[in-house]
């Protein structure tokens, strides 16, 4: 271990040298307050499980998952840049980085998708952009399978909101469905997918309010303010783009990850 590089509520992470392999990688702990959280564990445990399933280019590599003198770990690659969240902050994104950057989350997602897998935790600090031009999709611990709620078939929920709710996920970026607390699918990634593009093109989050039952409130009944307010790039074609993956009812909404890639390949044909 060389030394610490990120921590968070659930985790520690340390960029560390593989003797065996000589490359750097990043060693990620679950925190001490919950490694005898069962919740946090089985889903830490997940995470590694269905990173070293997934293999698309687009996605954050999991190398091993393990433990050591009692601690649960996981070795994935080491990435070096930003997250979506950090260079939001300074400002909406060029229109060209936003396309590849929706480009490339979407062909990641899509890949888990066709696994049976929906990510669950789709917002800008789940997003990693690289020195190279690459974004990366990172933290799967949230993910379900479409059939059931755990890689081994039993059920579990484990929430960002309260200790009784049983919604999954971070607020500002759950689709509709989600907020009622009804089954989610393919279609609620596109979703939260939809609001991390909205953000990029824009420079601000369509729906977020002082308060997080504002917010929620805004996800659930409020139009998004036209793109056309915050930037002359967007033309109407990449407008119903966003509006169809912000669609409230997801019958309305891209069925399937593909379809949002096809329209926006059509759309950078056509210019």
């Amino acid at each position: 271990i060389l030394e610490k590089i990120a921590e968070g509520g659930m985790a520690e992470v340390f960029l560390a040298h593989d003797t065996v392999q000589d490359r750097k990688v990043a060693l990620k702990f679950l925190s001490e307050e919950l490694r005898d959280n069962p919740t946090a564990r089985r889903r830490f445990v997940r995470e590694g499980t269905l990173g070293r399933a997934l293999e698309h280019p687009n996605t954050c590599r999991i190398y091993e998952t393990g433990e050591s003198e009692g601690k649960t770990f996981i070795a994935m690659e080491y990435l070096q840049g930003e997250t979506l969240q950090e260079r939001i902050g300074r400002g909406r994104l060029p229109l060209s980085l936003a396309l590849d950057t929706i480009m490339e989350t979407a062909g990641a997602l899509e890949e888990a998708h066709a696994m049976g897998f929906i990510h669950r935790d789709i917002k800008p600090s789940n997003f990693i952009l690289t020195p190279q031009g690459q974004a990366k999709v990172t933290d799967f611990g949230l993910a379900k399978r479409l059939l059931t709620d755990n890689l081994d078939g039993s059920a579990e929920w484990l929430t960002t909101l309260t200790a009784t709710d049983t919604t999954v996920g971070t607020l500002a970026y759950l689709s509709p469905e989600q907020l009622r607390e009804k089954p989610a699918d393919v279609r609620s990634d596109i979703f939260s997918l939809g609001v991390v593009f909205y953000e990029m093109l824009a420079g601000v989050h369509p729906f977020m309010k002082k308060g997080s039952m504002e917010t929620a409130s805004a996800i659930l009944k409020d139009k998004p303010a036209p793109l056309a307010r915050y930037t002359e790039e967007v033309q109407e074609a990449l407008q119903q783009i966003v509006k169809k993956m912000l669609a409230k009812e997801p019958e309305e909404r891209y069925q399937q990850i593909r379809e949002v890639k096809a329209d926006l390949s059509q759309l950078t044909a056509d210019n």
